[in-house]
């Protein structure tokens, strides 16, 4: 692939952040520059390093990841103001294609320094409140021969891109059947300000506020009786003045094995 050159004094001007792990181009509507700030910000405390970059509705490259960089080659100003079909050339038929929520699919594509690969792409839209036409969207991307990797650590990673990918503000956590938490969303790892790999294998009671622990245990305990689901208050120790509400619902396996857990913060009146 013929890529374009680019003058110093045309190139775009970088914000760098978290220490230069990611790099976006300047003048983003702020809608764009927020959403591609929070994927990034979380994706550090994912436990592998994960590729992404975001696009924006007319297909120009707005954001990347030292990841990125890592799996295709090159370097920020390669790819930030260009074209992605550049990259991924079968971007504008896939985008044709797009449907609300986040889609993955498989595609070719050429980095920078005119390496060729196969990756994964999961693609989560960027939309402005209440519109549902995206003006953006983030691509995670993967390289397929995952499965060199520890299984239950890629399952982890990968169901926290889907969440990612849709940004929810909900907290999603799963317990095994000592309340030790399995998996947890990047959203309850912003809220208690730890990383994946500081809480799976941890007490999720450890990060509920001391005064409603007992009421919680209980809540919890109940919720593996039938019918194997359940709600309760429970704030996180990271933050007493916000009340999170929790919908619980049992996995059954060989028996009941662990919970499911959704929390969603109650807005203050």
């Amino acid at each position: 692939m013929q890529m374009r050159t680019m003058p110093s004094e045309a190139r775009p001007v970088l914000a760098g952040g978290r220490e230069h792990e990611y790099w976006m181009a300047d003048g983003l509507p702020a809608d764009v520059r927020r959403r591609g700030e929070i994927v990034f910000d979380v994706l550090s405390n994912v436990p592998l390093q994960q590729p992404a970059v975001v696009v924006v509705g007319d297909g120009r490259t707005v954001a990347v990841n030292a990841a990125l960089l890592g799996l295709a080659g090159g370097d920020p100003e390669d790819y930030l103001d260009r074209d992605w079909a550049d990259f991924m050339p079968a971007w504008p038929r896939r985008a044709s294609l797009f449907r609300p929520g986040t889609q993955i699919f498989e595609e070719q594509l050429r980095g920078a320094s005119g390496r060729q690969l196969w990756a994964r792409v999961s693609l989560g839209p960027i939309s402005r409140l209440g519109e549902s036409d995206p003006v953006g969207f983030v691509l995670f991307i993967s390289k397929p021969d995952l499965c060199v990797v520890d299984q239950d650590e890629v399952c982890r990673l990968r169901k926290g891109l889907d969440l990612l990918a849709d940004v929810p503000t909900d907290y999603v956590v799963e317990v095994d059947r000592t309340g030790t938490m399995s998996f947890v969303s990047p959203s309850f790892c912003r809220a208690v300000g730890a990383r994946e790999a500081e809480l799976v294998g941890r007490p999720f009671l450890s990060r509920v506020c001391v005064d409603d622990r007992a009421a919680a245990a209980a809540a919890l305990a109940e919720a593996r009786r039938a019918p194997f689901c359940g709600e309760m208050r429970a704030r996180l120790a990271a933050d007493r003045c916000t009340d999170v509400v929790w919908q619980m619902e049992a996995v059954i396996g060989d028996g009941v094995t662990g919970l499911d857990l959704v929390g969603r913060v109650q807005p203050r009146a």
